[in-house]
């Protein structure tokens, strides 16, 4: 004969904490250097001045704003209707040694005035990156 089993379920207090969304406050200011002027989003640790001289971030808007330049030119495939910078929000921001940037993750949004959009995730580094690599373990 096999024992039998009474499962017993007690009834468990609900929880009496209460979760709150964690708000980032953020800043922006209107990046004047681009075709159009656009606005920057930044997060609460990372300024305008900190932005700006992050050689990394400095390549990249030369070279977006050369390459949106060229389509000013007749031959040029989105001449008839070119895309432009229109916002940029930084995501996120990593620190190396408390003050130099190492990581800035940003999205920007690049449009024609017929609201076709170009893919604007955007992954920026400083100076090289070391990669620790480990062997497969068996």
């Amino acid at each position: 004969m096999l024992p039998q089993f009474r499962l017993i379920l007690h009834q468990l207090p609900k929880p009496s904490f209460v979760l709150e969304a964690a708000t980032m406050s953020t800043s922006s200011f209107t990046l004047v250097q681009s075709n159009l002027p656009c606005t920057v989003n930044l997060p609460s640790n990372l300024t305008e001045q900190q932005l700006l001289k992050f050689t990394a971030f400095k390549n990249w808007i030369s070279t977006l704003q050369h390459s949106l330049s060229l389509q000013a030119s007749k031959q040029h495939t989105f001449h008839a209707s070119p895309y432009k910078l229109r916002k940029i929000d930084v995501q996120a921001v990593d620190y190396f040694g408390g003050e130099r940037i190492g990581f800035i993750k940003l999205q920007a949004e690049i449009s024609n005035d017929e609201g076709e959009k170009l893919p604007g995730a955007v992954f920026l580094r400083g100076g090289s990156v070391g990669m620790l690599v480990s062997p497969p373990y068996i």
